[in-house]
């Protein structure tokens, strides 16, 4: 395997990895996606048909485009990604929670530019270096990650954790080798179940990240991580209410969309 160079950026080969595991290989893709968008067009021809008012045919449509979509996501998940995939969901909750209490706000940027104005509105504190820094990697702002990286406190295990993974992060996106033996020594002195859970995915993430674009066994590493969480967390469908719950927002925005595009070609939406 010739690896992935192009993806060496850490939200790149984050984003193209979980979807690997996620949605899968690019058939798997394009299967999901024509039965998607085969349901939205037989659920709009029939409420059409029956005479309902435009505004319900697209909730209709757009509600049965979820529970397709969704259905088909775990019905062709292979077995071996099912608990690598309930692990995936259970870490980036356990970070949204981290990320609550170290910036006091709801939700994380999801957007370059809303990474920007939060590093340009959020001073610096040491709650918040772990965050600052990755967000500073994120933009391709190494040097600037290094500093931060390099001022976080050693105060427990957790912290020294936290500051040798974003070393080796930092490396790797410069062209290092991203060396993982420090951070592996620092989770190694991790007691607390909790925070030993949550680092121990960070760390298979970031191995099988840099497996990811160098072309080596990415799944490794997932693999064994998932092995040993909750199993309950590993059971993808146990996490459904959350998939619906990120969906919602988009639904509600192509709701909107279709709405504002009837209206300006004139049509009615009752």
């Amino acid at each position: 395997m010739t690896g992935q160079p192009d993806l060496r950026g850490r939200l790149r080969a984050t984003g193209a990895l979980q979807a690997e595991v996620l949605v899968g290989p690019r058939v798997r893709r394009w299967a999901i996606t024509a039965g998607s968008l085969v349901t939205v067009g037989l659920t709009s021809a029939l409420a059409t048909a029956a005479g309902l008012p435009f505004a319900l045919a697209m909730a209709l449509a757009l509600v049965a485009l979820l529970v397709v979509a969704l259905w088909l996501t775990l019905a062709t998940m292979p077995d071996r990604d099912r608990p690598i995939a309930g692990a995936i969901l259970m870490a980036g909750r356990r970070e949204l929670s981290r990320f609550r209490r170290a910036s006091g706000q709801r939700f994380p940027p999801r957007t370059a530019w809303g990474i920007r104005r939060w590093l340009g509105r959020v001073p610096e504190t040491a709650a918040n270096q772990v965050v600052r820094a990755t967000y500073l990697i994120d933009l391709g702002r190494y040097d600037a990650a290094a500093e931060i990286v390099d001022r976080i406190e050693q105060s427990g295990p957790v912290e020294r954790f936290g500051r040798a993974r974003l070393a080796a992060i930092v490396d790797f996106e410069r062209g290092g080798l991203g060396d993982l033996g420090p951070t592996r020594l620092a989770f190694g002195a991790i007691d607390d179940p909790q925070e030993r859970a949550v680092a121990a995915w960070q760390l298979a993430l970031e191995d099988a990240r840099q497996r990811y674009v160098l072309g080596g066994d990415w799944r490794a590493p997932l693999e064994v991580a998932a092995g040993s969480a909750d199993p309950r967390a590993r059971s993808i469908r146990a996490w459904l209410p959350t998939l619906i719950w990120g969906a919602l927002p988009i639904l509600l925005a192509l709701y909107l969309l279709a709405l504002a595009v009837e209206l300006a070609v004139g049509g009615s939406i009752l």
